[in-house]
């Protein structure tokens, strides 16, 4: 889940009772919802969308929720009647905050969906990767290579709960079948929530400091190719104003090519402004050249056309 460009606050009330077509709307019309409580450390953000059983007649909703901290996120996927049957949603944020919704479904279709684009096949048919010689493992790399080892540990364990179900139906009913899947789904939510403990304890200050690193450094570029344009277009305009007080003066200098009077008016601005000239002395040709052509702004376009005409073309013999 990726962070909102920007947020503005909900109109919904969170001790409402909830109203399923109001959270539609307003999810369409201004994006996810995200929500928090003073004091805890979890973002939780829901969100709506249509089914993806592939079958176009279908219009059934789904509805996304993901619990965000730090580098961790756990996703849940809810229909309309599950999200209906809370309260309001203060009772669903609760019970995203607490990992009270044992449902595993997000997270498996998840993992279905990453088999099927990593190994073409559905996930009950995804080789079981155990031993792999070494110039198979050179040729796609430990981070491909350790990705599809982890999707197929997780396929594995998906058809095996698929086939425990199944056993469970066919000897002791739908109840059994039913609760075999609750069993299962305990289980996950435990590994989920052990998994985001061991990330806490172990690596996640780092990767927060790493990910604060790189923010700095992106702000920094950004900053610096702004001033670096910045100062590209100063010297462009200095070139500009240059050639026309060059051509003011002495009239005759339209005879000459235009490069030539760019490079004495470069000359001259390099020797008022010795800072903003350090760099691009060698780049007279490629500014006039972004000047002619508009690319320095139509004004130092219009300007440089007056005082250096364009060619009229070749007349054919």
């Amino acid at each position: 889940m990726t962070e909102p460009d920007r947020e503005i606050p909900s109109e919904l009330d969170g001790k409402a009772e909830i109203d399923f077509e109001a959270l539609s709307s307003a999810i369409k019309t201004h994006g996810p919802l995200r929500l928090a409580k003073p004091g805890l450390p979890y973002i939780v953000t829901i969100d709506i969308q249509t089914c993806m059983c592939g079958d176009g007649a279908c219009q059934n909703k789904l509805v996304p929720i993901w619990r965000t901290h730090g580098v961790f996120t756990m996703h849940w996927l809810l229909s309309q009647e599950e999200v209906e049957e809370y309260p309001c949603l203060d009772d669903l944020l609760d019970a995203a905050i607490g990992a009270n919704i044992i449902d595993s479904r997000g997270e498996r279709l998840i993992i279905e969906m990453q088999a099927d684009q990593e190994f073409n096949a559905e996930y009950h048919d995804v080789p079981r990767l155990t031993c792999i010689c070494a110039s198979c493992a050179a040729a796609v790399g430990q981070p491909t290579l350790s990705m599809q080892m982890l999707l197929s540990q997780l396929s594995r364990l998906l058809a095996e709960r698929d086939y425990a179900i199944e056993e469970a139906d066919q000897s002791f009913g739908d109840e059994a079948a039913e609760f075999t899947s609750q069993v299962f789904d305990f289980g996950f939510a435990a590994g989920r929530i052990y998994s985001e403990m061991s990330v806490k304890q172990s690596i996640e200050a780092d990767a927060l400091e790493g990910l604060k690193s790189l923010e700095t450094k992106k702000k920094r570029s950004k900053a610096a190719g702004d001033r670096s344009a910045q100062d590209r277009q100063a010297r462009r305009t200095q070139i500009l104003e240059g050639m026309e007080n060059l051509v003011a003066l002495n009239p005759a200098l339209v005879r000459i090519k235009s490069l030539d009077v760019a490079k004495i008016a470069a000359d001259d601005a390099a020797k008022d402004s010795p800072k903003l000239w350090r760099q691009g002395k060698g780049q007279i040709e490629e500014y006039l050249g972004e000047i002619r052509r508009g690319e320095a702004g139509e004004d130092l376009k219009l300007r440089l056309k007056a005082i250096f005409p364009d060619k009229p073309p070749r007349k054919a013999h």
